[in-house]
């Protein structure tokens, strides 16, 4: 969203807090007892705050301890590296939780040259590349906060023609995020956005 809203009609965005709660569900869901955690995240980027925000806020009371976070860019570059040095640290890890797909395959490279599969890893995305990897048996990629830009681009079309028509039309749409995991992968395919 623009800082200045008279500059704009309407905005049309993602609900990312809903991408990182439902991540955190699941995760409650599969370790109930809790565990440790890595957060990888992106300071600097207001979307990737509102995922890890959701995230962290659904895990409150849930007996999960982040041990550490890893600063990642929107470019995701440095997060293997960090990944790997956190692997070589701690050997009690249960669970990954990243802001982008980007950062997810970094984290999932770093893993898979650790030699670990025993960590359940969590992004914000979609992308056909995590998908297929989450499709591959044995993958950590365990979750996935899904956004649509299918949707957000049928929202935009929507309002931009009852902006031009002269028609009501909502200033602030926030286009739904769901969850995706194995049990559902087939619905959405591995070969495109969903």
């Amino acid at each position: 969203m623009v800082a200045d809203t008279d500059l704009t009609e309407a905005y049309i965005g993602l609900d990312n807090r809903n991408a990182g709660e439902v991540c955190a569900e699941d995760l409650i869901e599969r370790k109930p007892d809790g565990g440790t955690l890595v957060i990888i995240e992106s300071p600097d980027q207001i979307p990737f705050n509102e995922r890890i925000t959701g995230f962290e806020e659904r895990l409150v009371n849930s007996g999960f301890e982040v041990v550490t976070r890893i600063s990642g860019s929107g470019d995701a570059v440095g997060v293997k590296d960090q990944m790997l040095q956190v692997l070589s640290e701690t050997r009690d890890l249960d669970a990954v939780m990243c802001a982008s797909d980007r950062m997810a395959v970094q984290v999932l490279e770093a893993l898979a040259e650790a030699g670990r599969r025993d960590v359940l890893v969590y992004s914000v995305g979609g992308s056909p590349e995590v998908k297929g990897e989450m499709a591959e048996g044995g993958s950590p990629m365990t979750g996935i906060g899904a956004l649509s830009p299918i949707n957000m681009g049928k929202a935009a079309v929507s309002t931009a023609a009852a902006v031009l028509d002269g028609e009501d039309f909502e200033k602030e749409v926030y286009v739904e995020t769901f969850f995706i995991n194995r049990d559902n992968l087939n619905i959405y395919g591995t070969d495109g956005w969903q």
